[in-house]
């Protein structure tokens, strides 16, 4: 489990995305921007959600800013042990 402070940038539009997230306490904020830097879409992450699943899933680069907006405890999972689980847990 990572703590996060508040106001804390946890993945960026457009990086690579190496691993996946779920939300066990706190709100992020995501934010998605065309190439003139103008909010395409936004929202809110609360406890339960998972978040960076695509990009682990299709090896596209992260479709969302996401940063915190208060203290947060995330659980990481990595690329590599997503995949592993999905081989022993395909039902996930």
């Amino acid at each position: 489990m990572e703590d996060i402070p508040d106001q804390e940038l946890v993945v960026e539009q457009g990086s690579p995305g190496d691993g996946m997230y779920l939300v066990y306490n706190g709100r992020l904020r995501w934010i998605t921007r065309d190439t003139d830097g103008e909010i395409l879409r936004e929202g809110i992450f609360r406890p339960g959600d998972v978040f960076g699943e695509l990009s682990v899933l299709t090896g596209e680069p992260r479709s969302a800013t996401v940063t915190t907006i208060r203290d947060c405890e995330l659980i990481r999972l990595s690329g590599k042990s997503f995949e592993r689980l999905i081989h022993t847990e395909p039902r996930l």
